[in-house]
């Protein structure tokens, strides 16, 4: 179990935080919270990405701190990541105090919250203050203090056993009316009843642990595959030279082993957050001991690791619906689309196919060209002859169905009809529109008119789409150079 919080100045969090841990640890979970499990000096980061990618199901707290938190951010796009690929991984919202689905939206978190919540029943309210008598023309005007927040809070909603459940493991925010319970001068009483029924309700969403092992988890599997071919090398030397070159610990390099699973230690290090040229450098440590074809098989795997995986999960739909998407990418060249699916998809290449299309129409209806262009492209995307009309095409079952279209020299009329069209004929497809270098200002956004637009965040920073093509190709030619084919 992960949880992402940033609890360690708000002590309401932070009790409801320890309750929640301490009732997961009596039911055998392995809580992983990083102010309790990281050692001093460890590397945090490369440590953290490991434990969302293994975990079985996280709790994430929502208190102001957190919104304003880099790294909860960070957690939670990857485990939203995660539940995209795997519907069965669960993901509890926990909404300190008082805060609300509206906060979370306007700090970029819409993602996060499903349209229905938990509830639990606020506690009894407080006895009203007496009203303060009114005013009358007979009586001076007397001065008053203005409230900071003069308009009331809407009541809660009670829970009710009618509600309808959000579907699917994603079970939605976990909120409790605190009751006062987040103030300097709140009873002691009121604040203990506060953390006991929110830590409750979170406990009540894992009456059993979860377990994922009958269930292909795809991140999983990616890792397991970088693993499997790690561990070919057949030797512990080899893998230790890799591991001390990828940052890993001295006093994890006895587990560095390559007749154990440790190898993968070294799958996550290379998934993680290494630099290009660590990486090359861990590889030229391996190559020794592996054939071409084994290297090669190991790059492959490699290939997309340079994009960001927080931006690339935007591409996947999200679970429970529709499988249409339009997504923007400030990206020039169609491999990078490619990469940022790779990457989406954790390379499980049976679950998805990416195909092409765009440019610069140079006849008169320039919308019709593109449009022709790109149901060409979905024809070679599904495989279908020459001579079946458009109409007849159909998704593969289970399969996600991806087309990127270059967009960047085109009116936003010309992208309007024919990104229209192609969604109209095609319902079932992900469009990545490629814009360039730039992401368009809201006014060209808009004047496309294209329903549930999505933009890539983070967007790709200035040269970094160069140095993740020559990271590739750099990858590619290795173990053309190693084997002497390359000259």
């Amino acid at each position: 179990m992960f949880i992402s919080h940033s609890a360690k100045r708000d002590p309401l969090t932070l009790a409801v935080l320890r309750r929640v841990t301490g009732g997961l640890a009596e039911r055998n979970f392995g809580v992983r919270v990083d102010m309790d499990a990281l050692r001093p000096g460890e590397d945090w980061c490369a440590t953290l990405y490991q434990w969302l990618a293994e975990c079985d199901a996280a709790v994430v707290f929502f208190n102001e701190a957190a919104l304003e938190s880099f790294w909860v951010r960070r957690e939670v796009n990857i485990l939203l990541w995660r539940r995209a690929l795997n519907p069965r991984f669960r993901v509890v919202p926990v909404l300190m105090g008082s805060m609300t689905s509206g906060r979370l939206r306007d700090a970029g978190f819409t993602d996060v919250l499903p349209v229905e919540f938990a509830r639990e029943a606020p506690p009894p309210a407080p006895d009203p203050e007496p009203e303060a008598a009114p005013y009358t023309e007979t009586e001076p005007e007397t001065e008053t203090e203005t409230e900071s927040n003069p308009e009331p809070e809407p009541e809660p909603e009670p829970a009710s056993d009618t509600d309808p459940e959000p579907d699917g493991p994603w079970d939605g925010a976990v909120t409790a009316d605190p009751g006062g319970a987040g103030e300097p001068d709140c009873p002691a009483a009121v604040r203990e009843a506060y953390v006991e029924r929110l830590a409750g309700a979170v406990l009540g969403r894992f009456p059993t642990r979860p377990d994922l092992s009958a269930v292909a988890d795809p991140m999983r599997g990616w890792i397991a595959r970088i693993a499997d071919q790690l561990q070919q090398t057949r030797s512990d030397r080899p893998l230790l030279a890799a591991a001390r070159t990828l940052g890993i610990r001295e006093d994890e390099l006895p587990d560095v082993r390559a007749d154990t699973g440790a190898c993968l230690l070294l799958a996550h290090r290379m998934l993680g957050t290494v630099e290009g040229a660590v990486l090359k450098s861990a590889l030229m440590e391996l190559s020794a001991v592996l054939s071409s074809d084994q290297l090669d098989r190991l790059v492959t795997q490699l290939l997309p690791i340079w994009v960001n995986g927080e931006s690339a999960r935007h591409i996947l739909p999200p679970p429970g619906g529709p499988p249409s998407r339009a997504v923007v990418l400030n990206a020039s060249q169609q491999t990078t689309a490619g990469h940022f699916v790779d990457r989406a998809m954790c390379l499980q290449l049976d679950r998805y196919h990416v195909g092409s299309a765009g440019g610069m129409p140079m006849g008169e209806d320039a919308a019709g060209e593109l449009t022709d262009e790109c149901v060409d492209a979905v024809r070679a995307l599904l495989h279908y002859p020459p001579g079946v009309p458009p109409e007849r095409f159909r998704p593969r079952e289970g399969v996600l169905h991806c087309l990127s279209v270059d967009v960047s020299a085109l009116r936003p009329a010309v992208v309007e009809r024919a990104v229209g069209e192609v969604r109209r004929r095609f319902p079932w497809l992900v469009v990545i529109l490629l814009t360039g270098e730039t992401v368009p200002d809201e006014r060209t956004l808009r004047d496309w008119r294209i329903d549930g637009l999505v933009v890539v965040t983070p967007h790709l920073a200035e040269d970094e789409e160069i140095l993740g093509y020559q990271l590739t190709e750099d990858l590619r030619e290795l173990p053309r150079r190693l084997n002497g084919s390359w000259r």
